[in-house]
């Protein structure tokens, strides 16, 4: 969405299509995968003790959660809610910022700058606790909700309409499933973090959380941590795009 607004993209239908097809059949590969990853592992020569070690840790982190209660419940909404408001004010606030008359970062893009900005800075605060109440979980439902609004604009005919995209989006993915089983070649990556890095770079925060899971039941909280990295990397990464494109374009 943020993208959309700075590059000025009206119609996402054929975008959300195709990254529905694309996106989620490698998902369903990734997890037919999931029951080779012992062989994977020893192909590339994979050391996995220390990828067991983080699965036991994460099994006794799992056991000191607390039950949602309404009153947290209540307060963790409120303090997203609230933070939403204030980060879209914020941004309706500060200018625009162009580059030979294009606008890269828009006022909704602001937006989700400062809200991802904000999220981070406050991970290493004592407002982490609240993970132990649930917070994710809520996080969760608030994403899928996001995800169903969005998905809701996509047009399975506008792929008809625009093969290209279908075509654009099939080589994009094959260049990426190159370059990642030879990265995992070469640096020895176990299957886990090969699927999971993979559906939280292609996916996103809903589906790298379940191929994490797929794998290792105890380790997806690593899928969404590498997601919500992704999201981080991709918002500064795909304006940094528009900007060099926009030069480009203009040049």
């Amino acid at each position: 969405v943020a993208i959309q607004e700075s590059v000025g993209l009206r119609d996402l239908g054929p975008i959300i299509v195709v990254d529905t097809v694309v996106g989620y059949g490698w998902m369903g590969i990734l997890l037919f995968l999931a029951g080779y990853q012992q062989r994977f592992n020893r192909w590339v020569g994979a050391d996995t003790s220390a990828m067991d070690r983080v699965d036991e840790t994460l099994k006794q982190l799992d056991q000191t959660r607390r039950p949602l209660s309404i009153e947290t419940g209540a307060i963790i909404l409120g303090m997203g809610i609230a933070a939403a408001v204030l980060a879209r004010v914020l941004g309706s606030g500060l200018p625009p910022l162009s580059i030979q008359g294009q606008t890269i970062i828009s006022g909704g893009t602001w937006a989700v700058l400062i809200a991802v900005t904000a999220g981070l800075a406050l991970s290493f605060t004592p407002m982490r606790k609240l993970e132990a109440d649930g917070a994710s979980r809520i996080g969760y439902v608030a994403l899928y909700l996001l995800l169903t609004s969005i998905g809701a604009q996509g047009d399975l005919g506008a792929v008809a309409e625009a093969p290209f995209y279908l075509l654009a989006g099939v080589i994009w993915l094959s260049v990426h499933i190159a370059l990642l089983f030879l990265a995992a070649k070469l640096l020895k990556a176990p299957l886990f973090f090969v699927a999971t890095g993979s559906m939280a770079n292609v996916g996103g925060a809903a589906s790298a959380p379940i191929v994490a899971g797929v794998y290792h039941p105890a380790m997806a909280p690593v899928g969404l941590l590498m997601a919500v990295a992704g999201y981080v990397l991709g918002i500064y990464a795909a304006l940094g795009c528009a900007a060099m494109l926009s030069v480009l374009a203009g040049g």
